[in-house]
This record gives structure tokens, C-alpha cells and sequence, in this order.
């Protein structure tokens, strides 16, 4: 959820950042993308926060990160409002936004997730409310993996609880009827399993796409499914025979080809990857696209070479799209680089021999300062430059 997940936090001074007064984590890892009773979509980072009170009573909650989530309820992520809560001596735990500041969540959720996918780096806060039934106190048990550290926070002075959770553990609260409500943070340093250093694709026949992707390193990699649905479209599809297996975990760069040559109609279709882990989590890359004709023959006239105006601009860090066409009847070696304002390469776009077509390739701008940049592409004796406004 946007507002109260905050990009940007640094894993060595995460509790110097957590003066939200925050409490309230309890987690034992679920699977990342495992389905619930009740939603449609797997969230991309689930945990599981287990709140009982010694005497029977026992609540597993759902707290997490995935790219969907918005600041209200999400259906399709199984975040349900709960009636009311039921009258003292009855046992109950849920989520809620009250302290928090979260407006949407009403009476309460048992499932919170917030926004946040593959690599995400910041903190997420939530508010956990209880009540014991028949015990007399709260038990709260976690089991976070080492890229999640969460912290339990009073909302009265946020020094009668003040409790960091890393690993395997569990917090009682003593005098849950005196601290019926306490926050949660949680801070995620999600590694990436795959770096991907390159990922195109291009129009090499009246229907035929090729896309070409490069890892600088892998951990873990049971392999790739390419992806493909047409640009208005909302939902993605596997394509048939587009699995290509990973090199598990290795150091060296490793390279990856793939051709569709399943497209039927003309339009533009945007492609992915849905890159899997030896112990199932899925990870989705950015897209890229591919223009396929009425006609048949690729869209660019021969000799014809260009270098377009990246969108959105300005834009901000996360990621921006570049078009660029190369002319002629045989694959060209482009190079496409990006400089800063003192003529210093920042980053190298493309640097490999490319089909002639439309081709489109995203550049994230995450590591860079604000300000104007160049990219300038090479093709043969064609040179252009565009200049681009990152702004954060």
C-alpha cells in the first residue's frame, strides 16, 4: 500500500528511520506467491503473523509486499473487511489502520499487503489490534527471512514496547487490555535472485518475434517463461514452448535467446519474463515491445534509422522507454549509451548487433542523481542524441 510503505530504507540504519512508533510484527513465512482461501492473485511476498493468547485463541495474519497493492482493500490479494469486533472475552486479532493512518481498511483486515515487488527496498507499516479471550496474555511469533527485519512498537510512548525481530522469535504482551493495539514495521531488503542486464526484442519476420536477454549473475535460477499479451490487453499469457531453463547459480554472465512464432495478428505486444527460483518464487520483469504490421513486413523502411524521444520524460527513477529503428535488410551493431551532464558514461543501453526494426528498451534510472542526461545511439555511420530530465 503506497502511503505507508516507504522506498529508500537502509538496511544499517533501519531503526534509526523506524520514529513512526511502530509495533507489531508477528511472522512465519508463507511461500512467496502461495494462494489463499479467497483471493485470485498470490501476493508477490507473504508472511504469516500468528497471534494467540495461551488459551485457545489463535489468529494467523497476513502481512506483505506486491506490486498490485493499493491503499485500500484488494479483493484479488484476499484483503477482506471483518465485521465488528466482537464483545470483551472473546478472542480476536486482525490488522488495522487507525494509528497507522491506512483510511481504508474499516473494521479491520486479516490479510495487509502494501506495494512492492522483485528488489524492493524500504519499510511497510501496519497497526495489529487484539483482545484475549480465555488467557490472559498476547503471544506473537515471527520467522522472518534475513532480507525482512521487523519492529514491534508501542502507539503510547514507543518505549513500553520497543522490540526488533530478526529470524525465528516471538514477543507477550503482559497487559494486553492496557496495550490492545501495538504497530508494526517491517523493513524489506528483497535480494534479487537474477541481475539482468539486458533485455530486447525484435521484429526478424512477418510474424516472428526474437527476444534476447543477458544476466550478469544468477542465484537459484530454475528458469525463465517467456510472456506475451497484446498492448491494450491486461493480462499476460505463457507462450507455448517459451520456457527456458536458468543456469541455477553461477557468477558469469550468462546469455538467453528466444523466438515467438505464435503471433497471429497485427498490433503491439508487450513481452516479459516470469523468471522462477529453485524454490518457486516468481519474479516478473519489466516488458518490452514488438510491432507487428497489418501488412506483414516490418514497419521500418530500408536504410531508415532513428533514435526516439524516450517516454515518460521527465521521469522518474524507476524506468523510462526508448524507441529506436534500425534500417537496412541485415542485423547492425547499435551501441546506445547514457552520459551525465559532465560527458561521463553512466550506463550502456545496448551494445550488441541488432535485427533491423522498431525495438524498445527501458532504462532505470535507480542509483543516479536528478538531472538532465544524454543517450546517444551508434549504428554504422548513424549517430543521434536525445537528452532526457530524471527527477525524484
Amino acid at each position: 500500500m503506497k502511503r505507508t510503505c516507504v522506498t529508500g530504507w537502509i538496511r544499517s540504519k533501519h531503526w534509526v528511520l523506524a520514529l513512526f512508533a511502530l509495533v507489531t510484527c508477528a511472522t512465519i513465512p508463507v511461500t512467496a506467491g502461495e494462494e489463499r482461501p479467497g483471493s485470485t492473485i498470490a501476493a508477490a511476498y507473504s508472511f504469516a503473523v500468528t497471534v494467540s493468547d495461551g488459551a485457545g485463541g489463535s489468529q494467523t495474519l497476513l502481512i506483505g509486499v506486491d506490486p498490485s497493492a493499493t491503499d485500500g482493500i484488494d479483493a484479488d490479494l484476499g484483503e477482506v473487511e471483518q465485521p465488528p469486533r466482537p464483545p470483551a472475552g472473546v478472542f480476536d486479532a486482525r490488522l488495522i489502520g487507525d494509528d497507522v493512518f491506512v483510511d481504508g481498511l474499516g473494521e479491520g483486515v486479516l490479510v495487509d499487503y502494501r506495494q512492492g515487488g522483485a528488489s524492493f527496498s524500504g519499510f511497510c507499516e501496519h497497526e495489529l489490534q487484539y483482545q484475549v479471550g480465555k488467557g490472559t496474555t498476547i503471544t506473537i511469533a515471527w520467522d522472518l527471512p534475513a532480507w525482512a527485519i521487523g519492529h514491534l512498537r508501542d502507539l503510547v510512548s514507543g518505549s513500553i514496547v520497543d522490540v526488533t525481530m530478526n529470524g525465528t522469535g516471538s514477543y507477550v504482551v503482559t497487559s494486553p487490555e492496557l496495550l490492545s493495539k501495538l504497530a508494526l514495521t517491517v523493513g524489506y531488503d528483497i535480494p534479487v535472485p537474477v541481475q539482468l542486464s539486458e533485455f530486447t526484442c525484435s521484429l526478424t519476420g512477418a510474424r516472428t518475434v526474437t527476444l534476447r536477454w543477458k544476466t550478469l549473475s544468477e542465484v537459484n535460477n530454475y528458469g525463465f517463461t517467456v510472456q506475451r499479451r497484446l498492448h491494450e490487453a491486461e493480462l499476460y499469457e505463457d507462450i507455448p514452448g517459451g520456457f527456458i531453463a536458468g543456469r541455477g547459480t553461477t557468477l558469469e554472465p550468462q546469455s538467453y535467446l528466444f523466438t515467438d512464432t505464435t503471433v497471429q495478428n497485427p498490433g503491439t505486444y508487450a513481452y516479459r519474463l516470469k523468471q522462477v527460483d529453485l524454490d518457486g518464487t516468481v519474479h516478473y520483469t519489466d516488458a518490452v515491445f514488438a510491432v507487428v504490421s497489418a501488412t506483414g513486413v516490418p514497419e521500418t523502411l530500408p536504410g531508415t534509422f532513428e533514435l526516439a524521444q524516450n517516454y515518460p520524460n521527465p521521469f522518474n527513477p524507476a524506468s523510462t522507454l526508448i524507441r529506436f529503428t534500425v534500417g537496412g535488410n541485415a542485423p547492425v551493431a547499435v551501441r546506445i549509451v547514457v552520459f551525465d551532464l559532465l560527458g561521463r558514461e553512466v550506463a550502456v543501453l545496448v551494445d550488441q548487433s541488432i535485427m533491423p526494426g522498431d525495438h524498445w528498451i527501458r532504462f532505470d534510472g535507480r542509483g543516479l542523481s536528478s538531472g538532465w542526461y544524454t543517450y546517444r545511439m551508434e549504428a554504422g555511420d548513424f549517430v543521434q542524441s536525445k537528452r532526457m530530465l530524471l527527477l525524484r
